[in-house]
């Protein structure tokens, strides 16, 4: 029975492949071992791992972007499973046994795949794949590694607007349990908190500027404390949102989200604000939309 691997492994599949029981794959329009080696180990540099037959032999695919519509290709791994189970071979078989690819190869083909699957330039993947591999990878496992790899393919790909629209549910959940007039401090705290998520800050406290906004506006003692709640409350609401990001129905790796959206704004905590802040202003209407943004407008910036 042939085996369907499919990346993501849930929600909607991007791409997958049918691997045959001797390890055979049909090859359709638009395949790359790169997609292969998603679909089977989440992660796109076991490109080395599949045989062609060549004048009736099954030999290594030499050229790894070089591979055709209608061709049979062979799983290695999977093909040396069925020679150990049976010896019908209707292709010349070989046992090969298949070296794990160096940390260049790798970087190689990282690079390539965010360039071909993102539409990256070659500078830009360089820098993203530098970034996964020496910063928040430097701790994981393989198998941790190629599911993030994978994971920030699909963020990258989706873009920063659709990860960030996945915070929205969240904060309109979380004006439910706060009266109108601290919604705006909820707010602002709500886009702090996400902020100093993505970029592994501590949680943030009350906003200096927006303390003395509030009092320049007459707001003190136990008023002032409920803004202080609500500031807790959208920093606290803002961390749940953020374990917990979906794109297009598939639950996308937490540390995927910091990488991704660390790339967008360009490594700047404050660039990262406002495109939070842009986002959850599109998702407001009527006057909280109006309150929370004259209040950033009058300087209320990511600035602890």
């Amino acid at each position: 029975m042939p085996t369907i691997y499919r990346y993501p492994k849930q929600g909607r599949s991007r791409y997958l492949v049918v691997v045959d029981e001797d390890g055979g794959i049909d090859v359709k329009r638009g395949d790359t071992l790169d997609k292969y080696s998603m679909c089977i180990h989440g992660n796109p540099y076991m490109e080395h791992e599949y045989l062609r037959n060549k004048n009736g032999k099954l030999v290594p695919v030499e050229n790894v972007d070089l591979i055709y519509t209608g061709e049979t290709l062979y799983h290695i791994p999977t093909r040396k499973a069925y020679q150990q189970r049976t010896v019908k071979m209707v292709i010349p078989g070989v046992v090969i046994d298949v070296p794990p690819p160096s940390h260049y190869k790798k970087q190689q083909a990282i690079i390539k795949h965010f360039q071909r699957e993102c539409g990256l330039s070659i500078q830009q993947a360089k820098q993203l794949s530098k970034a996964i591999s020496v910063g928040l990878l430097a701790a994981k496992t393989a198998a941790q590694l190629a599911v993030l790899v994978g994971s920030v393919a699909m963020g990258i790909a989706a873009g920063p607007v659709v990860i960030l629209a996945g915070f929205a549910s969240s904060i309109l959940a979380l004006f439910g349990v706060l009266s109108i007039a601290h919604r705006v401090t909820g707010a602002i705290a709500y886009c702090y908190g996400v902020t100093a998520w993505v970029y592994d800050r501590a949680k943030p406290g009350f906003s200096k500027h927006l303390a003395e906004l509030l009092e320049r506006n007459g707001v003190h003692g136990d008023n002032l404390k409920l803004h202080h709640q609500a500031w807790i409350q959208g920093v606290a609401q803002a961390g749940r949102a953020c374990n917990n990001i979906t794109i297009r129905g598939s639950k996308i790796d937490p540390d995927s989200v910091k990488v991704v959206l660390r790339y967008f704004s360009k490594n700047d905590t404050t660039d990262l604000y406002r495109m939070v802040f842009k986002t959850m202003l599109e998702k407001l209407s009527g006057e909280d939309r109006n309150r929370f943004r004259k209040v950033v407008e009058k300087g209320c910036i990511y600035n602890l």
